[in-house]
């Protein structure tokens, strides 16, 4: 289980994450909407897979559809991988 110490990673590793599928880093930010990041289908599985390997997070396709924001994404992945929001790095 990766050790994460606060929502702050989680947020790095999901922006890490997503720019891994070849996303520009400046188009990445906790606001930006996941639909706008020009991910298919295909890469949104793969995303899945990849945060659950990183943040021991279970994160399922249909978890990923709910999330309208990157910021979104991060709260799930904390939730997921018991990690509190109220924490700092």
């Amino acid at each position: 289980m990766p050790d994460i110490q606060g929502p702050a990673q989680v947020e790095a590793l999901v922006l890490g994450a997503i720019t891994s599928f070849g996303v520009a880093s400046a188009l990445v930010s906790p606001d930006a909407r996941i639909d706008r990041l020009d991910l298919d289908p295909l890469d949104l599985t793969e995303l899945c897979h990849l945060l659950e390997e990183q943040c021991d997070a279970p994160v399922t396709a249909a978890d990923l559809a709910n999330c309208i924001t990157v910021e979104d994404l991060v709260a799930l992945v904390c939730r997921a991988s018991g990690v509190s929001r109220s924490s700092s790095t």
